[in-house]
């Protein structure tokens, strides 16, 4: 702060207060003096003038040179201040580029790295667009990111990105150049709202290059509503700076990357499976191999994930598969989809980084086509033994049958038990036969499926009916719980669903592990997001222990505890409950304790199931 210089410099007002003292001391001399004294006092007092008189411009001297470095260092204020200020700014952007230097160097993807620096640009001005064409050698074309702080149009958004392509075809390396006449603009606005229908005025709009010469990297559109969005030119040489120091990582990542893809290329390129990378656009490709072309006609070059949805179009929505992805990070299995002759398996899994966030994702295709031929020659062999076998075991029963009742005479103790064994073994068999006749029939698609209405509860009160030797036989109480009021009659294939939860009841029945257990049915209409009919099978039985739950609707698999508790069985039960019910568009699942029981679902439409055509039905099973 600046003082106020007196009237009067302080060593002239020093100068005459040493002249008033002399003065003063000459008239005390002459007024006081006696003649025996006068040469002493005379003498005397001029001693003390002169000492006074030299101490007196001593003292003088230093206030004059006081007051001159004073004036100097006054002078000289105003320009330490503004260097000190500028230091000090210096200091702090030095602080924000080594900040921002180090975040860079931990960044994985040019995403990243693109949105660490937003943090700092966003520092220097108030900017509406941000848009971004970011170089990428490995597909030697460009990534489009946006981010606004405003509603803007995506015409808008283009217009102002086609600025900076313009500037990479004028002033960018070959390569770079080529690629930005190629380019297609799509424009990926990663934050704020692109669906905004009116056109902004951005009086203040920048264009600036990310990176020099030929290690440009790519440029960045700075559009703003406000005048001088940027307010200085420090502040333009900040905002340079940073850009200098993102192009330096972009490029780090991009040669990682460019070096990762060489050696994933290699080792995509020995699978036998067809894979395709795309990144977390879902568009853009980034690898596929000999094998993907091979296998889907697809032409070597710029394979996008478009052409593969509409290779696919016919058997699955591939583009909404990709996109949950992306954007749910769920790994996806599409089985036994076709195209032309031939069947794939199709499995869609994301890509993530380090920090668990979805950056790109693949599609691995896997020729099925021989498994498929297999299997159904398989089908047919079992189909055709099945038949083969079904109809001597109806022979030997029959025959068994008339031996036990006495058509050809009494039998003794140990010939009627030897018969017995006999005929449950050979039930037993023929509900194995007719077991693989109905997988058959599911597995080819020769199953038909006749929906007409029927009373659901005088069915189940039916299935209950047959079941009553088995239920006094395991000492079991069974429940059916009817709705209030009655539901009106469902359209049904009434074949197709008694043998599902014909199946139902009487696993809940065999599997109940103390006597006196109780079997509850229960039929219920849900009214909520997923409306329908729901039939409820519960036990308190073994219940299904954790580590088999996913492999309960397999074909021949039967739980450990299932097996100990009852030897015979063919695992076919469930799997043809499955079948059924994905058949007729309809569910089944369960909820289960181990050691405590388990409860089966299964849910119809509410408006029946789905009629399907075929030439045969499930064979009934008996008790």
């Amino acid at each position: 702060m600046k003082t106020a210089r007196p009237l009067i410099p302080a060593w002239l007002g020093y100068g005459l207060f040493f002249v008033l003292v002399c003065v003063v001391a000459g008239l005390a001399i002459l007024m006081y003096r006696e003649p025996e004294t006068d040469s002493l006092l005379l003498s005397w007092g001029g001693v003390f003038v002169a000492a006074l008189t030299i101490i007196l411009g001593v003292l003088f001297w230093m206030q004059y040179q006081r007051d001159k470095a004073s004036t100097s260092v006054e002078a000289v204020n105003p320009q330490l201040t503004g260097a000190y200020e500028q230091l000090a700014s210096c200091d702090h952007e030095l602080g924000l580029v080594r900040q921002l230097a180090v975040e860079l160097a931990s960044a994985i993807s040019v995403r990243e790295a693109i949105e660490l620096t937003n943090r700092y640009v966003d520092q220097i001005g108030i900017f509406t667009v941000k848009s971004y064409l970011i170089y990428d050698p490995r597909i030697h074309g460009f990534q489009q990111l946006a981010y606004l702080t405003e509603p803007v149009s995506q015409k808008q958004i283009h217009a102002l990105t086609e600025a900076g392509r313009a500037l990479l075809v004028e002033n960018s390396p070959k390569e770079i150049t080529k690629a930005a006449r190629e380019c297609k603009l799509d424009v990926r606005v990663m934050e704020g709202d692109a669906k905004s229908t009116r056109t902004l005025n951005f009086p203040s709009t920048i264009v600036l290059p990310i990176g020099q010469s030929n290690q440009m990297a790519g440029v960045i559109v700075i559009a703003s509503t406000q005048e001088s969005a940027i307010r200085s030119a420090e502040a333009l040489d900040s905002l340079k700076t940073k850009l200098s120091i993102l192009a330096m990582a972009i490029q780090r990542v991009q040669s990682f990357l460019v070096d990762q893809r060489s050696r994933t290329q290699a080792v995509v390129e020995s699978s036998s499976n067809g894979v395709l990378i795309f990144e977390d656009d879902g568009k853009t490709v980034t690898l596929t191999n000999g094998a993907l072309l091979e296998m889907t006609g697809l032409k070597k070059g710029k394979v996008t994930t478009a052409d593969l949805s509409v290779l696919f179009a016919g058997s699955v929505d591939l583009e909404s598969k990709i996109n949950e992805v992306i954007k749910k990070g769920n790994r996806i299995k599409l089985s036994n989809i076709q195209l032309g002759d031939r069947s794939f398996d199709i499995f869609l899994t994301p890509i993530f980084d380090y920090h668990e966030d979805v950056v790109a994702g693949a599609i691995i295709v896997n020729d099925i086509t021989h498994f498929v031929e297999v299997d159904r020659m398989k089908t047919e062999f079992v189909s055709i033994a099945s038949h083969q076998l079904r109809t001597p075991l109806t022979s030997i029963n029959w025959f068994v049958e008339m031996l036990l009742s006495g058509d050809v005479g009494p039998l003794k103790g140990l010939q009627r038990e030897y018969l017995d064994e006999v005929l449950q073994g050979s039930r037993r068999m023929a509900s194995l036969v007719n077991d693989l006749l109905n997988v058959s029939r599911l597995e080819t698609g020769r199953l038909k499926i006749e929906p007409t209405p029927t009373d659901l509860a005088e069915m189940i009160r039916g299935i209950i009916k047959e079941a009553e030797p088995l239920i006094g036989s395991k000492d079991v109480k069974l429940n059916f719980t009817e709705p209030t009021p009655a539901l009106p009659s469902v359209n049904i294939d009434a074949g197709l669903l008694r043998q599902v939860i014909h199946n139902l009841v009487t696993n809940a029945i065999r599997y109940s592990s103390k006597p006196k257990s109780s079997v509850e049915v229960k039929l219920s209409a849900n009214q909520g997001d997923e409306a329908g009919i729901i039939i409820a099978v519960t036990d308190q039985g073994i219940g299904i222990p954790e580590s088999m739950k996913s492999k309960i609707f397999e074909k021949f698999f039967r739980a450990d505890n299932a097996i100990q508790m009852a030897a015979d069985g063919s695992g076919l039960g469930l799997y043809i409950a499955k079948l059924v019910m994905d058949a007729s568009g309809g569910k089944i699942w369960f909820d289960t304790i181990e050691g405590k029981g388990t409860t089966f679902f299964v849910q119809i439409p509410i408006s029946g199931m789905l009629e399907q055509g075929g030439d045969k039905g499930l064979i009934k099973q008996t008790i």
